[in-house]
């Protein structure tokens, strides 16, 4: 599946309308995996290390202390100095076949005697070192010592950033015919690359197996100069955003993937709309699928559209509403930081958010005239509060603690009931209180609009703030 068109300009729109803000600098290393983890905790980061020895089960850092796997103090002991990270292999030792020092440094044995099938490598040659973050960073250099001759000066190394275990970036390094161990002076090679700005909590080194036999041999010094991201709000659009605005047509091919294409599909198939599946996948040359340009029509505003409309944001007949709500719902929970199934239906006043307010009169009304300096504060006044039909249900609701899970397990089992048949007079039950469809399909409708571009208006919590 080819969805990085989309998802690239996803990125970029994303990050538009809401721009991680600069924190403060941040210095990662040391010479042990005890150092690593005390630096990071000097920065108020919380480090965690894995080693993954070639052919070997993986190693995870106790935390403190000596560790022979991570510490690499032969190395240290080549050298002037105390030296960083790598990866300590006990399959392989000095004096095998290719094998000219232990092997601790982070590396990928390509020669044959001792990598393939039925060699002590097997098929998996490379060492591989994990230091995962509590928190996102971006930016910053990664310093490296490396042990090979001039002749060897091509190597290179590789290495991966990840993001919620997602991977974010992939790049391969190398010294450029500098950096290279200086054997009589006892020093190693250092070689400095940049990460950019990519927003990551773990990254991956590897010995690489490009360009010689017997890949870069390196040890990890130190990740300086790093931000830390500033997490986004929570982040959600209307159906509008997505149905009828330029720049939220172009955001739902990127937005759609495994995770919802089939439920997308089945929704639209019940109600009539479509009679056979539409391919999800976004060609190479394209930046739309079948799906996203049936959700979308052509991307673009007022007559740009001419007669080819899509079927966001409200569906091509009366009873369509629910079912696009739903769709919505579906796109806004692939929005990084988006709507969360496991979050809570709220009334209540939370965080200085007054849901009968921000979600513009559709749960009742109130007065705010107070306090009279220095004028109202966006909270309803105490005795004031009168709920209308819906904002009835939705205090029933919140007490029994309905997350937005239930509410899409409804809306998904009555519209795959009801077919084409969806009638807005029709109740159905969520944790025991009776709701109509078009109830239903308003509160889906909040939902989408609880973090609005990451305006929040407190319909969605966290936690049951009851």
């Amino acid at each position: 599946m080819d969805m990085q068109k989309p998802r690239l300009f996803f990125s970029v729109v994303l990050m538009a309308i809401i721009a991680p803000l600069n924190a403060f600098a941040v210095d990662i290393g040391g010479p042990t995996a005890e150092a690593w983890v005390t630096a990071g905790a000097a920065e108020g980061i919380g480090v965690t290390l894995v080693a993954i020895p070639a052919n070997e089960a993986s190693h995870a850092y106790s935390g403190s202390g000596v560790d022979a796997v991570f510490d690499a103090p032969d190395r240290d002991g080549l050298s002037r100095g105390t030296l960083g990270l790598g990866v300590d292999n006990t399959l392989i030792k000095n004096g095998d076949s290719g094998v000219s020092s232990k092997p601790s440094e982070i590396g990928y044995y390509q020669n044959s005697n001792i990598c393939g099938d039925g060699k002590a490598l097997g098929a998996n040659c490379g060492d591989e070192l994990r230091v995962g973050l509590d928190q996102g960073v971006y930016g910053g250099a990664v310093e490296v010592s490396l042990f090979y001759g001039s002749e060897e000066s091509g190597e290179t190394l590789a290495v991966q950033l990840y993001r919620d275990d997602v991977l974010v970036y992939d790049s391969v390094e190398g010294p450029a015919n500098n950096g290279s161990f200086n054997s009589p002076a006892l020093n190693p090679g250092k070689f400095t690359f940049e990460l950019g700005d990519t927003c990551w909590d773990e990254i991956r080194f590897f010995g690489d197996e490009r360009i010689v036999n017997d890949a870069a041999d390196y040890l990890v010094e130190g990740i300086s100069n790093l931000t830390v991201c500033e997490d986004p709000p929570e982040i959600s659009f209307t159906q509008g955003f997505f149905g009828g605005s330029p720049q939220g047509e172009a955001m739902v091919a990127g937005l759609i993937n495994d995770n919802n294409c089939a439920d997308i599909n089945t929704i639209l198939a019940s109600i009539g709309a479509i009679e056979e599946t539409l391919d999800c996948v976004v060609p190479a040359e394209e930046t739309e699928s079948d799906l996203s340009h049936f959700l979308t029509g052509t991307v673009g505003a007022g007559k740009e559209k001419g007669g080819e409309i899509g079927f966001l944001p409200g569906g091509f007949a009366p009873n369509h509403n629910l079912a696009a709500q739903k769709i919505t719902a579906l796109l806004n929970m692939e929005l990084e930081g988006g709507i969360n199934a496991g979050n809570f239906l709220n009334i209540d006043l939370v965080d200085g958010l007054d849901p009968i307010l921000t979600t513009g009169g559709q749960l009742g009304t109130c007065d705010d005239l107070l306090p009279l300096d220095p004028g109202p504060d966006g909270i309803c006044d105490n005795f004031t509060i009168a709920l209308n039909a819906l904002g009835e249900v939705v205090a029933l609701l919140d007490e029994e603690g309905t997350t937005v899970g239930d509410v899409l397990d409804v809306g998904d089992a009555y519209i795959q009931l009801e077919g084409e048949n969806v009638d807005p007079t029709d109740t159905v039950f969520i944790n025991g209180v009776v709701v109509t469809v078009e109830q239903l399909t308003k509160i889906l409708g909040m939902i989408n609009e609880s973090y609005d571009a990451g305006t929040q208006t407190g319909f969605v919590t966290v936690s049951d703030v009851d």
